[in-house]
């Protein structure tokens, strides 16, 4: 596989990653412990973030590594873990709406800083 068609791949699961994360944590604000434990809507973003992660090491194995000493990609991978956090803490049924509300703010945040950077090759699209 070429890396034109693995950061296709890997665009394709950034967008399909923030759509369903922003639908999910819509559904769980308005309708808290509404989202299916089970299935295709619990497996699917999983499935879609391994291959988002997947295609994101391939293609830093494909740069020879050289990728990782860019500040813009060092950037992106702390906002990644930022997004993980809030975005769990934004579907935890066991939270207040303030707080899932709140945490979805950020994770949403995170996710545009990461797509910021990435389209600028800039930390968070800045400079």
């Amino acid at each position: 596989m070429d890396y034109s068609t693995l950061k296709l791949i890997h665009v394709t699961c950034v967008v399909a990653s923030g759509t369903g994360f922003a639908l999910r944590a819509t559904v769980s604000l308005i309708r808290p412990g509404r989202l299916p434990r089970r299935g295709l809507v619990h497996a699917l973003p999983h499935v879609v973030d391994s291959v988002l992660l997947a295609s994101a090491l391939g293609m830093v194995w494909m740069s020879g590594g050289s990728l990782l000493s860019l500040a813009w990609l060092q950037a992106k991978i702390v906002l990644l873990v930022a997004y993980v956090v809030f975005g769990a803490r934004a579907l935890s049924c066991h939270r207040r709406v303030g707080d899932r509300l709140a945490s979805t703010a950020a994770a949403l945040a995170a996710f545009i800083g990461i797509v910021a950077s990435a389209m600028t090759g800039r930390v968070l699209g800045i400079g």
